[in-house]
């Protein structure tokens, strides 16, 4: 074997060697980067995303420390209840006492929605309990408190709102509040002092003398011009009188009328009035431009 031959063997052996550790240096790579992967995927995951992780709705806790520190137990501690809220696995439990009435809510949160269930032997004390918790919903995605207590109450069954159902069923009804809805406060206005409004205009939340008037309603035949509405105390008075009366284009008073709660028939939580005008030749539909609705005391 002369020197060239040699050295090419040589310069060949050198070759493979480098190869070989290019391969090995290759796949160290590779098997760094498979871990690597895994480790972000399986290991780093678990640590860094509870961290960064921001619910961007009310947890089941802060909604029942925000109603045991509620005005409603307050209300409630006043009268010599007993009022009080716990979280129960993916539910709140909430316990109303005073004397022999003992009432007791589950309401589980199911997906988004917060269940209350009652009968309508507890109507008074569960439309309490679950309007406050609409209420405090409602205030923690950025409402203010007033304007959400004015349209949360006046929901019923024929008035909802966006994010807060209800269903009836025979003698009992199931409220459904959705935590990651935004309820439109401003979709209804509410009035403040006493307002003419045009007569087809019955959009709208009248809160005169601590009373609530809304679900207002106009209806008229041939002959008779119908005012409804709902009625709700938003203090403790329960004799009162509903007053309305009639407006030309110009202001004029056509006419008025009253509807009374007194203490034979005083205002509960859930009344309603209805107050009739009778249309003649002296009171033509066609002449009757605004109305007003007046608390009196």
């Amino acid at each position: 074997m002369n020197e060239q031959e040699l050295f090419r063997i040589q310069k060949i052996e050198k070759r493979e060697k480098f190869d070989t550790i290019l391969a090995y240096i290759l796949i160290v790579i590779l098997l760094g980067a498979i871990l690597l992967v895994l480790y972000l995927k399986f290991i780093r995951k678990e640590e860094i995303i509870p961290e960064e992780y921001t619910p961007s709705y009310i947890s089941l806790n802060e909604l029942s420390n925000s109603f045991n520190s509620s005005s409603l137990v307050t209300a409630f501690t006043n009268d010599n209840a007993t009022l009080s809220s716990s979280v129960v696995g993916t539910a709140l439990s909430i316990n109303y006492l005073k004397e022999e009435t003992n009432i007791n809510l589950n309401i589980p949160l199911v997906e988004n929605e917060l269940q209350v269930e009652y009968s309508e032997e507890n109507k008074n004390v569960a439309e309490n309990i679950y309007k406050e918790l609409a209420t405090i919903v409602c205030t923690y995605n950025g409402n203010i408190e007033s304007s959400c207590r004015n349209i949360i109450n006046s929901i019923n069954i024929n008035n909802q709102v966006e994010g807060i159902r209800i269903v009836e069923n025979g003698n009992n009804t199931t409220v459904y509040i959705d935590i990651m809805k935004k309820i439109n406060v401003n979709s209804i206005p509410t009035y403040t002092e006493v307002t003419s409004v045009e007569l087809s205009n019955t959009n709208y939340i009248l809160v005169l003398e601590n009373t609530q008037i809304n679900n207002i309603n106009i209806t008229t035949t041939d002959n008779k011009l119908t005012l409804t509405g709902n009625v709700s105390s938003l203090n403790e008075d329960n004799i009162l009188k509903i007053l309305i009366k009639l407006y030309d284009s110009n202001n004029n008073v056509l006419g008025e009328n009253n509807y009374e709660y007194t203490e034979d028939a005083p205002l509960t939580s859930s009344s309603a009035f209805e107050i009739s005008f009778d249309l003649d030749d002296s009171l033509k539909l066609e002449n009757i431009n605004k109305y007003s609705i007046e608390v009196v005391k």
